[in-house]
C-alpha cells in the first residue's frame, strides 16, 4: 500500500476564507516541512527493505505453533519486535501519483482518475471547506476511524478514495489485527506483508481473521410433535435456540447454548469468561488459514462429573469480501478427559451456520 508521501515540490498558496492567499512565510514552512519528512521517510523505507529483504530463507516454513494459555502472553510479546519493523516503515512514493499505487484491482481504477484530484461541490457556489485541510491532517484524522468508517468515507469522491489508500492508515489495523492467535506463529506478519507486497489493505481485506468487536450467533431450528385432544389434529411445535461464540484476543473463546426463553438482548451484553450458567462452556481457540479450532472446552465452574471436554472446527468466510462474518461447522468432537478418545456429536452441520455480529460495548 502506498504511504499519502507529502509531495516535495512547491505548493500553491492555499486561499483564505475571504479569498485572498496565505502568507508566503506559511507556505514556505509547509514546503520546507514537507521536505524534511520526504527524507525521513526514504531512510526508514530503507532500513525496513533491508532488515526483511536480509533475513536468511529458512528451509522450510515454520511449523504452526500451538500456544497454551501460559505461552500466549509470551508470543505476543515477541510480536512487538516484528511490530517494530512494520512501523518503521514508509513508502517514500506520492499517492497523488497514479503510477506510485500498487497494482491492485481499485490501484488501477484510480490510476485512471484525472489529475490533480480535489473535494467539490455538488452546488458549484458552495465552498468545500474540507479542502483548506491538509492531505496529511486527513490522514491522520482517517486513522482513529474504524475501517467500516473509512470505506464509508472513500466513496463518497475520488479524492477520498485516493487519501483512504494511504499505507499507514491500513497498517496499523493489520499490527493490531494480526498477531497469535490470529497467525499460526509472530514471524508469519512478515510473510503476509511480503506476499502483499506491503499492500496493507489488501492485507487486511483478504486475509482471514477471527472477529474480536463482537459475537458469532447461530439461530437453530427443530420440529417438535406435540400433543392434540383431537385425533384429527396434528400438533408440531417449532423449537428455536440460539448457539454463540465469543473470541478474545488472549486466545479464550466463550461458547454457549441457549433455550428458546432466554432472548438474546439478554445474552450478548454479558457474554464474557465470568459468566455462569447452563449450557456455558470456556476454551481455547487458534486460527490457522480459515479454519478455526477450538479446544479444552469446558463447563467453568468443575460441578460436572462428565469426564469429557469438547473441541470445534469452523470454516471461517466472508460475505462480502473483508468482513469474517461466517462461520460453518466442520467438525464437533467429544475428547475423554483420560484416555484422549474422541468421539463425534451428532449435530445438523447445514443448519449450525454462525453469522457474525458487531457490538459496540466489546469495544475491540
Amino acid at each position: 500500500m502506498t504511504y499519502l508521501q507529502p509531495s516535495s515540490s512547491p505548493s500553491a498558496p492555499l486561499p483564505s476564507r475571504d479569498g485572498t492567499q496565505e502568507p508566503d512565510e506559511l507556505t514556505k514552512f509547509r514546503d520546507d516541512w514537507k521536505h524534511e519528512v520526504g527524507l525521513h521517510n526514504r531512510a526508514g523505507a530503507t532500513h525496513l527493505k533491508s532488515s526483511v529483504d536480509t533475513v536468511p530463507p529458512a528451509e522450510e516454513p515454520p511449523t504452526a505453533q500451538h500456544y497454551t494459555a501460559e505461552e500466549l502472553p509470551q508470543a505476543q510479546d515477541s510480536f512487538t519486535t516484528i511490530v517494530d519493523l512494520l512501523f518503521g516503515l514508509h513508502i517514500s512514493e506520492d499517492t497523488h501519483d497514479p503510477s506510485a499505487v500498487p497494482k491492485s484491482i481499485i490501484s488501477k481504477i484510480v490510476q485512471s482518475f484525472p489529475q490533480p484530484l480535489t473535494f467539490e461541490s455538488e452546488e458549484e457556489t458552495e465552498p468545500v471547506h474540507v479542502t483548506r485541510i491538509p492531505d496529511e491532517v486527513l490522514v491522520y484524522i482517517l486513522r482513529f476511524l474504524d475501517h467500516g468508517t473509512i470505506e464509508r468515507f472513500a466513496s463518497i469522491s475520488r479524492k477520498a478514495r485516493v487519501l483512504t489508500l494511504d499505507s499507514t492508515i491500513w497498517r496499523d489495523f493489520v499490527v493490531l489485527g494480526y498477531k497469535p492467535p490470529q497467525i499460526p506463529y509472530p514471524e508469519a506478519i512478515l510473510d503476509l506483508v511480503k506476499t502483499y507486497g506491503v499492500d496493507f489493505r489488501r492485507l487486511y481485506v483478504e486475509t482471514p481473521r477471527v472477529r474480536l468487536d463482537g459475537v458469532y450467533i447461530a439461530v437453530c431450528r427443530y420440529l417438535r410433535p406435540g400433543l392434540s385432544d383431537n385425533a384429527w389434529i396434528n400438533v408440531t411445535h417449532e423449537i428455536i435456540y440460539h448457539r454463540y461464540l465469543r473470541f478474545f484476543p488472549d486466545g479464550t473463546v466463550v461458547s454457549l447454548l441457549t433455550s428458546d426463553q432466554t432472548p438474546p438482548r439478554d445474552i450478548i451484553p454479558n457474554l464474557n469468561p465470568s459468566l455462569r450458567m447452563k449450557g456455558l462452556f470456556i476454551g481455547f481457540w487458534e486460527l490457522h488459514d480459515s479454519v478455526i479450532y477450538l479446544t479444552s472446552l469446558a463447563d467453568p465452574t468443575g460441578s460436572s462429573t462428565f469426564p469429557y471436554v469438547f473441541q470445534m472446527t469452523f470454516q471461517l468466510s466472508s460475505r462480502p469480501l473483508g468482513r469474517w462474518n461466517r462461520l460453518a461447522i466442520l467438525a464437533y468432537d467429544s475428547v475423554h478427559v483420560d484416555s484422549g478418545e474422541m468421539i463425534p456429536v451428532s449435530i445438523n452441520q447445514e443448519k449450525t451456520q454462525f453469522t457474525f455480529s458487531k457490538v459496540k460495548s466489546y469495544g475491540y
